[in-house]
């Protein structure tokens, strides 16, 4: 079975191909907003400051919200 997945930030999308290059994408039936950081902060590809900036620019520009106030917290 096919999945299609959307992704809008470019740096997203790249730390997505990062991690799927790795090999770590397939172990994953589903794969959220916050598990994708996670895994790209847990990788070294990213880091929890980073994913905060990423995250708060979510909260500020597309009224995205994730139910925390740190990536700190989900490592």
């Amino acid at each position: 079975m096919s999945e299609t997945v959307v992704i809008t930030d470019t740096s997203v999308l790249i730390n997505f191909l990062v991690l799927d290059r790795a090999g770590l994408l397939a172990r994953l039936s589903t794969l959220t907003t916050e598990a994708l950081m996670v895994l790209l902060i847990q990788h070294g590809t990213l880091s929890v400051e980073e994913a905060d900036d990423m995250k708060l620019g979510w909260e500020n520009n597309h009224r995205f919200r994730l139910n925390f106030s740190s990536f700190s917290e989900r490592i």
